[in-house]
Order: structure tokens, then C-alpha cells, then sequence
């Protein structure tokens, strides 16, 4: 099992010392192979995400790490959210869902919308990179 310690670890190298698209990939491997254990444990300490990027339902963040121009954070949706339509204009943001398929990623100019039309939560890492 992978451990929370080992987790910020693989993050770090990745996004020390790995070209991006290599990066992203040992991010999204990492992700996805964490236990539900040591995903709550990375959400210790999470907040309601801001009311004005909520359409609907209940979403949480937990801001995790800034190294250099990536930046990490945990989304946790509820049944039945949805975080509203939004642009990126200063990054790129590819957004992770544990143990899910991925969407591509949010590139700069573009916009997008996460919604959780399921009974079950989900959790997303999000990954924004400066430009």
C-alpha cells in the first residue's frame, strides 16, 4: 500500500525533475493506486469550495502542495455536484479522478465543468501548472 509519505514523495520527483508529460503520467499512476485510507487521510483538514464555483450539491477542497509551478489539491464531490463552468487563463489544469478514466486536460484559454451525477463520491487531484 502506498503511504501518504510516499505519495508526497512521487509528487515532488515528479514535479522536480521530470519532463511534463512524464510527470503527469507518474502523477496519475500515483493517484490512482492510493488506498481509500490514505485518500482521506491526504483530505485531513478540507473546507467547503468556494459557494460562487459550486452550480450545485456539497464540494470540499483540501489544498495539499506548491512545488514550483505545479500546484496540488484534493476536490471531494458529493452525490449529486457539480463545480460550475470555468475558464483557465494563466495554467493548465489536468484533473484526476481516483480510479476513474481522465478527461483531457484544461489547457489555457479553455474552460470546463466537473460534475458527479452518481450516488457514490468522488475524488478528483487536481493539478494546475503556471505557464
Amino acid at each position: 500500500m502506498i503511504s501518504k509519505t510516499y505519495f508526497e514523495e512521487k509528487i515532488t520527483q515528479a514535479a522536480t525533475s521530470l519532463p511534463q508529460p512524464e510527470a503527469i503520467r507518474l502523477i496519475k499512476k500515483t493517484f490512482k493506486s492510493l488506498s481509500r485510507k490514505v485518500l482521506l487521510e491526504l483530505l485531513q483538514g478540507k473546507v467547503l469550495l468556494n459557494s460562487d464555483k459550486v452550480e450545485r450539491g456539497t464540494i470540499f477542497v483540501k489544498q495539499l502542495w506548491t512545488i514550483g509551478k505545479y500546484s496540488f489539491s484534493i476536490l471531494e464531490l458529493t452525490q449529486d455536484s457539480k463545480i460550475a463552468w470555468h475558464r483557465h487563463e494563466t495554467e493548465i489544469e489536468y484533473y484526476i479522478i481516483w480510479r476513474r478514466n481522465d478527461p483531457a486536460p484544461c489547457l489555457i484559454g479553455e474552460g470546463h465543468e466537473i460534475e458527479n451525477t452518481s450516488n457514490i463520491v468522488k475524488y478528483v487531484l487536481s493539478v494546475k501548472i503556471k505557464q
